[in-house]
């Protein structure tokens, strides 16, 4: 991990991080970050966006943002907007950094926060006629049983199921 003070703008926000959580957001690897209610996750998950976007330059349509529910991706939506939104509007954040906060803002709408459930659904999509699915599927839908299809699709193509 690079020094504190290189990161140093991280500082400005109102919630600080502490150690752990810092090293969490300032790192490039995919990162998981599971804890309890009211520890600080959003926050958390926010500031690495914010990071890898201003630090690493990492433009806001390659970074992947996943939540369990409907109202938890909508607040990690608003509280990623409002981070980058404060940092592009910060005179104290460095020149580099506030301008790459400035253009992710502008390209916001080019974001990926979404459920584990859209995610999955929309991965299928783009498949489904690999699976003889029509695109259009609906995920409740219980006349298709999407891991039975996978699952006979990647056996035929192993050659262990009749076509």
């Amino acid at each position: 991990m690079a020094s504190e003070q290189e990161y140093a703008y991280l500082d400005l926000l109102d919630r600080k991080l502490d150690a752990k959580q810092q090293a969490a957001c300032c790192r490039t690897e995919n990162t998981i970050v599971a804890a309890g209610a009211g520890s600080g996750k959003t926050q958390v998950l926010a500031t690495r966006f914010a990071w890898l976007v201003m630090s690493e330059g990492v433009p806001v349509s390659q970074i992947l943002t996943l939540t369990f529910t409907r109202k938890a991706a909508a607040e990690m939506y608003e509280r990623i907007y409002q981070t980058l939104s404060f940092f592009a509007g910060n005179e104290a954040t460095p020149t580099r950094e506030r301008e790459r906060a400035r253009q992710a803002v502008a390209d916001f709408s080019e974001s990926h926060i979404q459920t584990l459930d859209s995610y999955r659904s929309s991965v299928v999509r783009q498949a489904a006629n690999r699976y003889g699915i029509r695109p259009d599927f609906a995920s409740a839908d219980s006349t298709i049983d999407i891991q039975l299809l996978a699952l006979q699709f990647v056996l035929q193509k192993l050659g262990k199921a009749d076509g």
